[in-house]
């Protein structure tokens, strides 16, 4: 109802407040130096660049969570080389 629907919404500034700090958090969680413990953690991804799109090749990718982890194969043709094979 109207009532409840109240209750959720948020000003844009409180969202904006939620937002910068969440950020902030994870600035300090990616952090190294003495001091800067956060109960964010996080760990660096290493991703230096975006794909460009004419990727090609062989790749394997790990998602290495908290309970489980995952591996994934993909082989990629060349723009244009064909549909996708069945693994």
């Amino acid at each position: 109802d109207a009532m409840t629907e109240a209750h959720l919404l948020l000003p844009i500034e409180a969202c904006e407040a939620l937002c910068a700090g969440i950020q902030a958090a994870m600035v300090q969680g990616l952090s190294t130096g003495p001091g800067q413990e956060s109960d964010l953690k996080m760990l660096p991804s290493f991703v230096t660049n975006f794909p460009k799109g004419g990727e090609q090749g062989s790749f394997i990718a790990l998602d290495l969570g908290g309970t489980n982890l995952r591996v994934l194969h993909v082989e990629l043709a060349p723009p244009g080389g064909g549909g996708v094979p069945k693994v």
